[in-house]
């Protein structure tokens, strides 16, 4: 969920009283063909990589990551091996959810949602994506889903700190030309969406928390419509 400062910050610099929003994670662009990228602008296809002052950051952190992975690795064992001891019915409640998890797994692979774009370097996506990295080259983007755009924002270059006051809108698709899609349709909880253009082209992304504030407002359009028209379709 997008904490409250990001969320006011994104308000204040699109004059927005209300606006649905997340930071969100590109996977790997594939490699494009020469002519497709040239006429693009030849723009870089990757964020910036890590700086050295970040590099240092995570060596003097590092210990205390490992104990919090380590915490984490013997709470979730503690739990299951209470779960496997208790009455058979926690047995039960346990496999449901493995189970679930790759039911979900298969859904996603199924609806293409681990995928980084349809594949059409000449769609609106796969030209979207060529210059995903040319205003910034930060790693995630702000997503925000405002009535009748989506509009992406982030810092001009990749920054450690400070990403909220440099932040800046990239680029603004009215909802005529994009909009957000869950097809899954809420049948699970997901942090992955797909931004489709008007010619049916897509990518996905891939909210950095959860519950994502993406997924709720998908949820919200599903369950009561969509009278403020927010950038938002549902399979039905």
């Amino acid at each position: 969920m997008l904490n409250t400062y990001d969320k006011l910050r994104a308000q204040q610099m699109l004059g927005q009283q209300f606006v649905w929003g997340e930071w969100c994670k590109l996977g790997a662009i594939p490699k494009p063909p020469p002519e497709a990228h040239a006429a693009a602008g030849g723009g870089p296809l990757r964020p910036a990589r890590v700086s050295p002052f970040t590099v240092l950051l995570y060596v003097i952190g590092l210990p205390a990551w490992i104990l919090i992975g380590l915490y984490g690795l013997a709470e979730s064992a503690l739990a299951l091996l209470v779960a496997v001891f208790r009455p058979k019915k926690s047995v039960n409640d346990v496999r449901e959810f493995v189970s679930e998890g790759s039911q979900k797994d298969t859904a996603l692979n199924e609806h293409g949602l681990t995928q980084v774009f349809d594949g059409d370097w000449q769609g609106m996506a796969g030209q979207f994506l060529l210059r995903y990295y040319t205003p910034s080259s930060h790693p995630t983007r702000l997503v925000i889903l405002k009535p009748g755009a989506i509009v992406f924002m982030a810092p001009p270059k990749r920054v450690t700190l400070g990403k909220r006051k440099k932040m800046q809108v990239l680029a603004e698709l009215p909802v005529d030309q994009a909009v957000v899609e869950n097809p899954l349709n809420g049948t699970w909880q997901t942090q992955e969406f797909r931004i489709r253009f008007a010619d049916q082209s897509w990518f996905t992304l891939t909210a950095t928390s959860t519950p994502s504030d993406i997924d709720r407002c998908v949820s919200r359009v599903r369950r009561g419509g969509n009278p403020d028209n927010y950038p938002v379709v549902t399979p039905f």
